[in-house]
């Protein structure tokens, strides 16, 4: 079975000029970012709605006197009426002058009202890298998880990272391990490849994924945390909105995603980007198509 849809957004991007601070280097040994640009405000639009009910959502930052993200709040709508269709908050909080968070809080409020909060808590390496996370999550007020995940290298460019789960819902307790590798060019990542080892024994390929890198430079790039390794099935603290995929310095031209499952087989995404940038090479304006997405049964 195939099915192919096509989707155009455009997305505004605000920057903003602070003093110049240096960033702590990841294990992928990106340049430390020492310019002065900050983003400040994103708006998308779904292009394929009349003007003034495209707006698809509103993100903010803000950050704190040490020029340190601290907020990262997004409003989302209704697709082609511009009504409230939720939001979410993103908070990092810092102890004394560390450039690194501690902890971070995520809550969510979906279309209905209900409230999902994620607490992560972060252990970083003596190079200022997370090794491990913890977290919690609470649906409307109740604990439904309680999660624990180790990052580890077990050779360049291959992870291992074992994700421990406290089920407060259905009572159990089971461990899940995803194995991978990336591939980097010039401290971009080019390809990815992530494998789910189950408690069982029984493992199956997950995600997958091909980018090509142009050279100017990411304005998500800054809101990554370093983590060790980085997997597209792992949830961690830089959330769903900054995945994987966004680790790069340099900006996408063409991003294409396979995902897998036992129940839909094989579907592959394929994103184009096009951008305009501003003076100081970053972009203001990035448009985003889907030429078309594709399942098909294994």
């Amino acid at each position: 079975m195939k099915k192919s849809v096509y989707f155009l957004s455009l997305i505004l991007l605000s920057v903003h000029l602070f003093s110049c601070q240096r960033e702590v280097e990841d294990i992928f040994s990106r340049p430390a970012n020492q310019d002065s640009v900050f983003l400040s405000r994103i708006i998308e639009f779904d292009t394929t709605h009349t003007s003034g009910l495209d707006t698809e959502a509103i993100y903010t930052c803000t950050y704190d006197s040490r020029k340190r993200l601290s907020t990262f709040a997004g409003n989302f709508f209704e697709s082609g009426t511009h009504n409230p269709y939720g939001s979410t908050i993103v908070n990092r909080f810092y102890n004394g002058t560390d450039t690194l968070p501690y902890k971070i809080a995520v809550k969510d409020i979906d279309e209905s009202n209900n409230v999902y909060i994620d607490t992560f808590f972060l252990t970083y390496n003596g190079a200022g890298i997370i090794v491990k996370d913890s977290s919690t999550r609470y649906y409307n007020n109740v604990l439904n998880y309680i999660i624990a995940n180790t990052f580890e290298l077990t050779s360049p460019g291959h992870y291992r990272i074992t994700t421990h789960t406290d089920d407060r819902l259905l009572g159990g307790l089971y461990t899940i391990v995803n194995v991978g590798a990336n591939t980097l060019l010039n401290g971009n990542l080019t390809s990815y490849a992530d494998t789910v080892v189950y408690s069982s024994g029984l493992s199956e390929p997950t995600t997958a994924g091909q980018i090509t890198e142009r050279t100017k430079n990411n304005p998500f790039y800054r809101f990554m945390l370093p983590y060790l390794a980085y997997s597209p099935g792992v949830y961690t603290s830089n959330g769903d909105f900054l995945d994987p995929r966004l680790l790069s310095r340099n900006n996408s031209l063409v991003d294409t995603h396979m995902d897998w499952s036992v129940f839909t087989g094989t579907t592959t995404y394929s994103y184009h980007y096009q951008y305009e940038y501003n003076n100081l090479g970053y972009p203001v304006i990035l448009r985003r198509a889907d030429p078309g997405l594709t399942v098909s049964s294994n």
